[in-house]
């Protein structure tokens, strides 16, 4: 009978409509909720609450709404809870690749890297700079406007634009976790093409 009952308020959501959309999230939250705790990773567990897990997944659900294709709640639910998955798999895989980062001299110089981002903000084209300074804000620019869209998107909101994690994750309907990848693959490659460009060590 309640699968029945959910089949009207999931084709509204499908449709567009937001308040039988978050009737739906609030009728699955509890279950959801009990369905994540124990499943963080120890390690992720002071940066990553079960209740954040669910908000990501909340967000990408309401994003996503209109491809889902099915009309029992069974299947909604299964629905949601493979969007869980794939934002704690995320999560697993930045923190590796955090770790492994931490172990690396690339880990300062994605730092460094980051820091000439804020500073290329903060000091905008200045006809007081020197013909150096102006050269080697302008390469920084243009490796950066050579980034895939969303590398480019992420470090614009997060060091020019100033935004914390998340901020950013919200503005680009992703994780927390997946935003800290997605600049950390940025950054390094802004260092590879600004090795070509002979300011790779700014």
């Amino acid at each position: 009978m309640t699968e029945t009952l959910d089949e009207p308020l999931i084709a509204d959501a499908v449709a567009g409509d937001r308040v039988a959309l978050e009737k739906l999230l609030l009728l699955h939250h509890g279950r959801l909720l009990a369905g994540v705790c124990g499943r963080i990773p120890r390690r992720l567990r002071q940066t990553m609450t079960p209740e954040d897990l669910c908000q990501e997944t909340y967000v990408i659900a309401v994003a996503e709404i209109g491809s889902f294709r099915g009309k029992a709640r069974r299947v909604f639910f299964h629905w949601l809870r493979s969007i869980v998955a794939n934002q704690l798999t995320d999560a697993i895989r930045s923190g590796q690749a955090a770790k492994r980062t931490a172990g690396q001299s690339g880990g300062s110089a994605h730092a460094s890297w980051a820091t000439v981002l804020e500073f290329v903000q903060v000091n905008g084209p200045d006809p007081g700079q020197s013909t150096a300074s102006r050269e080697a804000r302008a390469a920084v620019q243009e490796a950066l406007n050579g980034l895939k869209q969303d590398y480019g998107q992420a470090l614009t909101l997060r060091y020019m634009d100033g935004l914390s994690v998340g901020e950013t994750a919200r503005r680009m309907r992703r994780s927390g976790h997946a935003v800290k990848m997605i600049c950390h693959r940025a950054l390094r490659q802004m260092r590879a093409a600004m090795s070509n460009t002979g300011y790779d060590q700014l």
